[in-house]
């Protein structure tokens, strides 16, 4: 009889070759996950600068939209031939030339209804809270640099009670004494005076300025600013807005009549020799400097962009400087 051996249960010793396998596994899992989070970073990146290019991009463009509405706005200045300026000129406003015009693709311009394309106008806000397609001449306005302090007190007296503020007292003469002392060199400095505070700076904006000679235009100034003028007042004001107005009553028409030479202003309201004399130095009927604000406008971008050009120009006789550029 055959003797039967015992056998016990086997025991498998792990082959080295199989350790090695989880290893290399292990490892290719990190890798590909570390793999997978710097592709992802970089599509990211990529995205997000692909982004900021275009958003870059279309900066530029509105830019240089803005940069063409200030060009057309520098050509009408320079193509007007007249030796006065009045509010039914070319440059004062212009739909045609200032209104959401597109800029075709060989560079030529024109006025479109809509607004789907790209664009620039050329606008500004007037006192009354309408806005205007044209141009601001700062004669229009009172020289806070050149103005005597009863010219002051007046404009602002009367710019307060139309605005329901309180008249702050001795401003003028602040105003007056540091103009004097040191020009102002933007009449934004007003609202760092206390005497003048920002609320009444902020009112005074639209009927002061600090270019031109201190004649103020009366083919263009404001009733205010007309009113405040020493040998004027506000019944002056009132007769000579009627007259360079026309008929209709409107400004800006057809049968405006401005003034064309500053004598017509003493024959229309009768003056005396002294009282115009006295007049005379405080008023013009032709401009030099400007304001331009050009936007130029991107519609169809997401979202949309807007890049404004604010420029002051001086319009001398032998062509048109720039005296100053802000972009925003």
């Amino acid at each position: 009889m055959n003797a039967i051996t015992r056998v016990g249960p086997v025991r498998r010793t792990a082959s080295p070759r199989h350790g090695e396998q989880g290893q290399a596994l292990a490892i290719a899992l990190v890798v590909l996950l570390f793999l997978t989070v710097i592709i992802g970073t970089t599509a990211l990146t990529l995205r997000a600068e692909g982004r900021l290019t275009r958003v870059h991009a279309d900066a530029v463009r509105a830019r240089y939209l803005a940069q063409a509405g200030v060009e057309r706005a520098v050509y009408e200045l320079a193509h007007d031939r007249n030796q006065y300026d009045a509010l039914n000129e070319r440059w004062s406003e212009n739909p045609g030339a200032f209104g959401w015009v597109v800029l075709g693709q060989e560079g030529s311009a024109s006025a479109r209804s809509g607004r789907e394309h790209p664009f620039y106008d050329v606008r500004y806000i007037s006192p009354d809270g309408t806005p205007r397609l044209g141009i601001v001449d700062e004669e229009r306005k009172l020289n806070i640099n050149k103005a005597d302090e009863n010219v002051l007190r007046a404009l602002i007296a009367a710019v307060c009670k139309e605005k329901r503020l309180a008249i702050p007292e001795g401003a003028a003469k602040v105003i007056h004494d540091r103009a004097q002392a040191k020009p102002f060199r933007a009449v934004g400095e007003l609202a760092g005076l206390k005497e003048v505070g920002p609320e009444v700076a902020q009112a005074l904006v639209p009927f002061v300025t600090v270019y031109g000679a201190g004649a103020v235009n009366v083919n263009t100034a404001e009733f205010v600013v007309l009113a405040a003028l020493e040998g004027l007042g506000p019944e002056g004001a009132r007769e000579i807005i009627a007259r360079r107005n026309g008929a209709d009553g409107t400004p800006g028409t057809l049968d405006d009549q401005p003034f064309r030479r500053t004598e017509e202003v003493r024959d229309f309201l009768k003056l005396s020799r002294a009282d115009f004399n006295r007049l005379a130095r405080q008023i013009a009927v032709r401009s030099e400097y400007f304001t331009i604000e050009a936007y130029g406008v991107l519609p169809e971008a997401i979202p949309p962009v807007e890049r404004m050009l604010s420029v002051v120009v001086w319009r001398k006789a032998d062509g048109i400087q720039f005296v100053r550029f802000e972009e925003r």
